[in-house]
């Protein structure tokens, strides 16, 4: 939101008048931190989440979107409002954080990022039955934690066997109920599956859920929830030849990058022409306390973020 609100002064500033209205917003539940799945204001504002679906959608505390709305003092009965019609949006633009090491080890200022890969989230819960720790025998618990652990103890390796450039992570685990004294019950973990090729993403989908199904019996059942499914993503290549053109122009040091990480570019590129810039994160670290893009690399990714909107918006 601070490149949106800079630009916005600059413009002031400048005292320009563009002759297309220029929207600035920030995104919601991009990264799926409440609610799950993911590029949450991307997908309601392109009509990818039906309104009639947002009770499904709760939190780990069982909250649901509507009443977390309701709770923020909006009214869930105007969501529907939020989504644009077709051809609303002559092109979005995004900056983001690189969340890697890539720029700052090689002593670049951007990154101009020409395609997305694909994503897909998945939901696994193992139940069995819960009893004493002390007091059930070991041939006769339907531990569900043990049950989890085969699975997740196999995972890894789906990835590391399909190779092309396919990560998996498990990300989240919670263990019901929770005692140290009581047999789990249940247990569900995320599973974030990521690669350049669709095909390969949704075969890794399909071996997750083979391995998770070997779980089943003995006391114990699975199930397997896809909460998200996003394709790798191309990006415009007007506006990537806008964006590099400008970084050019200011005489920063650029590359051409393909994201691994998904962002709304990828939802929103479906919708309009879509471009996508990275700056530098210091060290390469994301989503920890630690991350941090300086000041001055900010502009720098500002700067020619400005130049393509003033273009664009003539």
């Amino acid at each position: 939101m601070i490149t949106g609100i800079e630009i916005a002064f600059l413009f002031q500033e400048q005292g320009l008048v563009p002759n297309r209205p220029i929207e600035f917003i920030a995104m919601i539940e991009e990264e799926g931190a409440r609610f799950g799945g993911g590029l949450f204001g991307s997908r309601i504002l392109t009509g990818k989440i039906d309104m009639d679906d947002l009770s499904d959608l709760r939190d780990d505390n069982g909250i649901s979107v509507p009443e977390a709305m309701r709770e923020y003092g909006l009214d869930p009965a105007n969501a529907g409002h939020a989504v644009l019609s077709p051809g609303a949006i002559h092109a979005f633009l995004e900056l983001h954080i690189e969340q890697g090491p890539v720029l700052e080890t090689h002593g670049e200022d951007v990154a101009i990022v020409d395609r997305i890969v694909g994503l897909s989230q998945l939901k696994v819960t193992i139940r069995g039955q819960a009893g004493h720790a002390g007091t059930t025998p070991m041939n006769a618990r339907r531990d569900a934690l043990v049950g989890a652990v085969s699975v997740l103890s196999e995972l890894p390796d789906l990835a590391r066997s399909i190779g092309q450039d396919a990560v998996l992570t498990v990300g989240k685990v919670e263990v019901l109920p929770g005692g140290a004294n009581v047999i789990p019950d249940q247990v569900t973990f995320s599973v974030d599956i990521r690669a350049p090729k669709e095909e390969v993403v949704r075969e890794l989908i399909s071996q997750t859920r083979a391995v998770v199904e070997r779980v089943n019996g003995n006391g114990l059942t699975s199930e397997v929830e896809l909460q998200l499914f996003a394709q790798p993503t191309l990006l415009s290549s007007e506006i990537h030849g806008a964006l590099s053109r400008h970084a050019d122009d200011l005489g920063l040091k650029s590359r051409v990058m393909v994201s691994g990480a998904g962002h709304d570019a990828m939802i929103m590129a479906d919708f309009a022409p879509t471009g996508l810039i990275f700056v530098p994160s210091h060290n390469g670290i994301s989503h920890a306390p630690e991350e941090w893009t300086d000041f001055d690399q900010l502009a720098r990714g500002i700067d020619v973020m400005f130049r393509t909107v003033q273009e664009m918006a003539g």
